[in-house]
């Protein structure tokens, strides 16, 4: 008859027996660990669920803030990209002044609202496409030509380079300057005329 005590149980026998209860802690432990993990992903879903969520309403109320700021300033605003010059964004300002409805200046290169589309790229080369003041002639949609001030910023709008450009309409002043140039000459002609 055996011993109870297990004394006559072989030290393999023991080492198996060891090795199962060992075994069956180290599942116990798994199936802790994949409810944990299976909670822990359950539960960074949410988190990141509601974190995209915060972000894209975040986004939309600035987009949102932005357009009302670029819709009331009173001069045209316009996003094109650097590199292909594709028309991003205009204000309706922009549409007013140059005769374009947004539908069409979509469908049109910044480049082509110059009256010499070379004079996008000394533009954009002039400070890397921030420029203050730049200098360059128009042609509207009923082809009269326009002159205009430049003022950009290069950002990153729906992940393009793009660069943000405010025009300031000078033609009135230019045609001003023109009148008083004229005037001067024609003052001028009459004074070396003893007129």
């Amino acid at each position: 008859m055996s011993d109870i005590s297990g004394s006559d149980i072989s030290p393999e026998e023991k080492k198996i027996r060891q090795l199962e209860k060992e075994n069956k802690k180290l599942r116990k432990k798994i199936d802790r660990f994949k409810k944990t993990m299976e909670i822990t992903s359950r539960h960074g879903d949410v988190v990141a669920g509601e974190l995209v969520e915060k972000v894209e309403a975040s986004i939309k109320e600035i987009e949102t803030h932005i357009r009302l700021i670029s819709e009331t300033i009173p001069v045209p605003v316009i996003i094109s990209e650097i590199s292909g010059g594709e028309i991003r964004y205009v204000n309706e300002h922009m549409c007013r002044v140059f005769g374009w409805s947004l539908d069409d200046f979509m469908k049109r290169r910044a480049s082509d609202l110059y009256d010499d589309p070379e004079d996008r790229e000394s533009f954009l080369l002039s400070k890397n496409g921030r420029a203050n003041n730049f200098e360059a002639k128009f042609r509207k949609s009923n082809g009269e030509l326009m002159w205009g001030a430049l003022f950009s910023q290069v950002l990153n709008f729906k992940n393009e380079p793009c660069v943000l450009t405010v025009i300031y309409d000078l033609t009135e002043r230019r045609k001003a300057e023109e009148e008083i140039r004229r005037l001067r000459k024609e003052l001028w002609s009459r004074r070396r005329s003893g007129i």
